[in-house]
């Protein structure tokens, strides 16, 4: 895999990690409590809340059970280091998981926890960069993620796949896994990536592969962030400013912004799909959000996509498939 390079979101500082509504998208009136300014965006509470549990993998630094309910979390795998377990040892995993499914407040200096975006979702961990005790990280690099795509589907029965990271360059191996997904019925949802500021052309894999939803970034304003890339976006989601659940001591929440948690909006609706439609298939999904997103203008980049919006998400998918789950 020479000249590859894997990306996570400039949030980590990680150097190796890596139609729609014909009214324009206004900001909320009112933002309450944690993240309440981008729930209230997405509509999130407006939509139906699924009572079928769906499994979710997160590909990523793993998931503390200590702030996320542990009843939430499935087994999984570590494919960084053999035989250890799943918990998180850098943050990223478990502040993605967050905002998904939750977590409580741990501290008594933060007031609240935070609301699941999708109750239904049960987390299933695939760690494929972590770190050694001293700090130093240690990444399974694309074919780590390629290979926790399959784990997803083969091993752990998950219907939805996040990852929160990419490579800048293409690769076959990672390429034929999420083709695998999709001829198995499993949703991917990626970062579509950070470097706009700098690198406004570049695409991020696997996010930019057609059979993966493809999140950008947008803050309070709803126009897509400054540093979100455009290109090959499906569509777009909160991603700046978020609280979402810390992994250190004496902190509950952490303070991000990146398409990696821009993803976790996505996922949490797929989760909720799928958790009333179990036989939805990855390539209505994207339909349903090409086409039920809310309008934020030209700047939407290549494919002019949207914000997403789940109660649109859910009454499109009704409309257009006859209330049939």
């Amino acid at each position: 895999m020479r000249g590859l390079t894997i990306s996570l979101p400039a949030a980590l500082t990680l150097a190796a990690i890596l139609a729609a509504a014909s009214a324009a998208a206004q900001p909320p009136a009112l933002y309450t409590g944690l993240n309440g300014w981008a729930s209230e965006a997405v509509e999130a509470a407006a939509a139906p809340a699924a009572t079928s549990a769906v499994k979710v993998a997160i590909i990523d630094t793993g998931v503390d059970t200590k702030r996320i309910d542990p009843a939430l979390i499935e087994p999984g795998k570590n494919s960084v280091f053999d035989g250890a377990d799943t918990e998180d040892l850098n943050g990223h995993g478990t502040r993605v998981a967050s905002l998904i499914a939750g977590c409580a407040d741990a501290s008594e200096n933060e007031d609240g926890g935070l609301p699941p975006l999708a109750a239904n979702a049960r987390i299933v961990p695939l760690v494929y960069y972590s770190q050694y005790p001293s700090g130093v990280p240690k990444s399974g690099g694309v074919k780590a993620i390629s290979q926790a795509i399959y784990d997803a589907i083969d091993l752990y029965g998950c219907r939805v796949i996040n990852i929160s990271s990419g490579a800048v360059t293409p690769d076959d191996g990672l390429a034929a896994a999420v083709e695998y997904a999709e001829k198995h019925g499993v949703i991917v949802v990626a970062a579509a990536g950070n470097g706009n500021l700098n690198s406004p052309e570049q695409l991020y894999y696997p996010a930019a592969y057609d059979t993966v939803v493809g999140v950008g970034a947008v803050g309070k304003n709803l126009e897509p962030s400054a540093f979100s890339e455009r290109n090959d976006v499906t569509v777009y989601a909160p991603g700046e400013n978020l609280s979402a659940a810390s992994i250190r001591n004496g902190k509950a929440f952490d303070t991000v912004s990146g398409t990696s948690y821009s993803v976790a909006f996505v996922t949490a609706l797929a989760a909720s799909m799928l958790g009333e439609y179990p036989n939805m298939t990855p390539a209505e999904f994207r339909a349903v959000l090409e086409n039920s997103a809310t309008a934020i203008g030209p700047d939407g980049g290549d494919k002019n996509a949207g914000l997403v919006n789940f109660k649109n998400a859910f009454d499109y998918y009704e409309k257009r498939n006859g209330h049939k789950k």
